[in-house]
């Protein structure tokens, strides 16, 4: 389940706060927590995110209360790469995502593939291609 506001949803999709509930099948309850604060960034002119006032980062709570982990993007003249960190701040996992991500009927001609390596090899362990359900481990 995703909660979200609707003004945001509508007006500054890219950058909404939202919290997305994991609930557990067998037992109607949340056991995981995703939370991303919105993040407007009007106030640098940065289009690219490359300003640290403009990175997104979303929290991981599992249970919901305890942060496991941070997912926080990280500022590159192009491109979105991400640092998964765990609850000790420690980065663990490097994702190298495309220069720019297609939406719409564009991405039938891009693609939106996404390189998860480890952070002290940066051996890629796995592949991850958005907009669809492909998901390939090495």
């Amino acid at each position: 389940m995703i909660e979200s506001d609707c003004c945001q949803r509508c007006c500054c999709p890219n950058t909404r706060e939202f919290t997305v509930n994991i609930l557990d099948k067998s037992n109607p309850q949340e056991v995981i927590r995703i939370h991303r604060e919105f993040k407007c960034c009007s106030c640098c002119g940065c289009w690219c995110g490359s300003c640290p006032h403009c990175m997104q980062e979303v929290t991981v709570e599992s249970p919901p209360g305890t942060i496991i982990g941070t997912v926080t993007q990280v500022g590159t003249s192009f491109g979105m790469n991400y640092l998964i960190k765990d609850a000790y701040d420690t980065s663990t996992l490097y994702i190298i995502g495309p220069s720019c991500l297609c939406h719409g009927p564009a991405t039938y001609c891009c693609e939106n593939k996404f390189t998860v390596s480890n952070i002290l090899i940066r051996i890629c362990i796995s592949r991850l291609q958005a907009m669809s359900t492909i998901v390939e481990n090495i």
